[in-house]
């Protein structure tokens, strides 16, 4: 089983750091370090996250384009890559446009520019230290280049998707896909029909060898189910919120007020997140439960096809560590 942790920068990095030495131990496959707009930067903790661990993949998520330039994002992976040779990723994303709005910026032309991010990274990365030449729709290179060499693994390139566009571009030219937090089973089985379809666009129909596909699944787990319960509820409110989501609620039969989400999450109205996100949409979008509970749903989500399932632990910082070693236990005595 190949188990990944999302680490969404809320919490403080000596936790984070300590968390990815647990997962490291254990036989995580991936720690995935979010770019929540306003938190703990992605990049920079990833640095410590490699420096802490020796076998874990330390992936940045979702590096966006409208926040940054992708040389940007392009020299700093390729950066982490110098450092810990064949242990890193990049993940692109448009990012999530209710945090976007508060930045005044609004995502255009989001297929054209997710393309050109892809394409231009990965030509950057293949041009040694040559200056590349790139004109896009939403992105020029005029003889940009990364001044310094990289190891000779290649570094893969994510795309976080949700919409069907979104996920057949993930199989067309991406190395892998990281299906968003809120997936359903579901969903993930119509994503993959999806990113399917992409990839025998590729390489005259070839399909492309060594895609890989996570999802990110929020994950509470408590002694008690009502600690649980209470603790997914917050987290898929600020998720569920976010109005990229909507091919994932219509493909998993939700019927979500967003709006009053939205409402509820900001003005922090505890009892409203309980109300608006009832326990079968909890179940349907999460791990929630005791850690007796957790494999079995866990489980259902490989089931349903994904190959890496990234555990975003709620809680405190104290109450993710306490899960996440459960987690190690039981996957020691269940390899």
């Amino acid at each position: 089983m190949k188990l990944g942790i999302d680490l969404d920068g809320r919490i403080p990095i000596s936790d984070m750091v300590e968390m990815c030495r647990i997962a490291d131990a254990a036989g995580f496959h991936s720690v995935w370090a979010d770019q929540h707009l306003g938190y703990r930067d992605a990049v920079s903790t990833s640095i410590a996250f490699l420096g802490a661990t020796k076998h874990v993949q330390v992936v940045p998520t979702a590096l966006s384009p409208y926040v940054a330039h992708p040389l940007f994002w392009a020299m700093s992976v390729a950066t982490l890559a110098e450092y810990a040779p064949g242990r890193t990723a990049l993940c692109a994303g448009t990012a999530n446009p209710n945090v976007m709005a508060e930045m005044g910026l609004s995502p255009k032309k989001p297929l054209a520019s997710m393309r050109e991010m892809i394409t231009a990274t990965r030509r950057l990365w293949d041009a040694g230290r040559q200056r590349v030449e790139f004109r896009g729709e939403t992105l020029n290179l005029y003889g940009a280049h990364i001044d310094f060499d990289l190891p000779e693994a290649r570094i893969p390139i994510y795309l976080a998707a949700v919409g069907p566009k979104m996920c057949r571009l993930a199989g067309e030219a991406a190395d892998g896909v990281v299906l968003s937090a809120g997936v359903s089973a579901p969903y993930i089985q119509w994503a993959l029909e999806q990113i399917e379809k992409g990839r025998r666009k590729r390489d005259g129909g070839g399909g492309g060898n060594g895609f890989r596909v996570a999802g990110l699944i929020v994950t509470s787990i408590f002694e008690t189910y009502e600690e649980a319960l209470a603790a997914s509820q917050a987290g898929l409110a600020y998720l569920l919120r976010n109005p990229a989501l909507k091919a994932s609620h219509e493909v998993s039969g939700a019927k979500l007020d967003l709006d009053a989400i939205n409402d509820a999450f900001v003005k922090e109205d505890r009892e409203a997140i309980r109300r608006l996100i009832p326990e079968e949409v909890v179940h349907a979008y999460s791990v929630t439960g005791t850690p007796e509970m957790a494999a079995d749903r866990i489980t259902e989500f490989i089931d349903a096809g994904l190959e890496v399932p990234v555990l975003a632990l709620r809680g405190t910082a104290e109450e993710r560590k306490k899960a996440l070693r459960l987690l190690a236990e039981g996957l020691a005595s269940n390899p």
